[in-house]
């Protein structure tokens, strides 16, 4: 059996954005592999308090699937993902300068999301990917996620809500698991 497509969220610190898309989307894609990693993240520290309460009952971390804490990004795992979306420019902008033969699958997800509404129907992952890269959107100010921490919980619920409409467009474009 094939291995499924990899998606990497990529955020700061690895403590709020990237690790609370990774949940939910796995949630909402089970069919596809999601992982998450931060730009200047220190291991092993554990998912914000304040962004984790504002995940879905559904998507909450249990104690069997609990997650193994932050991790900075590497360049083996820019290798291993078909798929890196970013949370926001300056993200995107330190992997284009530490992984520049990534730069062709990394996008802002706001970017990607807003790229992949035009794509052709059918496309597999890595078709996909191509495509977008073809015809990709400048990312911009107003796809980027901002980043929550410390600015308490509604700058977590805002956040959240953010990052539940990109996911469910992501949803949308990527193949489904009949494919």
């Amino acid at each position: 059996m094939a291995e499924p497509a990899s998606i990497l969220f990529v955020c700061t610190a690895n403590i709020c954005r990237s690790p609370w898309a990774q949940l939910r989307a796995q949630t909402l894609m089970p069919h596809l592999r999601f992982e998450s990693a931060g730009t200047l993240a220190t291991p092993g520290n554990r998912m914000d308090p304040v962004m984790a309460a504002t995940l879905p009952v559904e998507s909450r971390p249990t104690a069997d699937v609990a997650p193994r804490g932050s991790r900075p990004i590497s360049y083996l795992e820019a290798q291993d993902h078909d798929l890196i979306l970013t949370m926001d420019r300056g993200h995107r902008a330190f992997l284009a300068e530490e992984f520049p033969e990534a730069i062709r699958k990394t996008f802002t997800l706001g970017q990607f999301v807003q790229t992949t509404q035009s794509a052709p129907p059918g496309l597999a992952l890595p078709e996909l990917v191509r495509w977008a890269y073809r015809h990709r959107v400048r990312p911009s100010r107003e796809t980027d996620v901002a980043d929550p921490f410390g600015r308490g919980r509604e700058a977590a619920e805002r956040c959240a809500v953010q990052l539940e409409q990109l996911l469910g467009a992501l949803r949308t474009v990527l193949p489904g698991e009949e494919r």
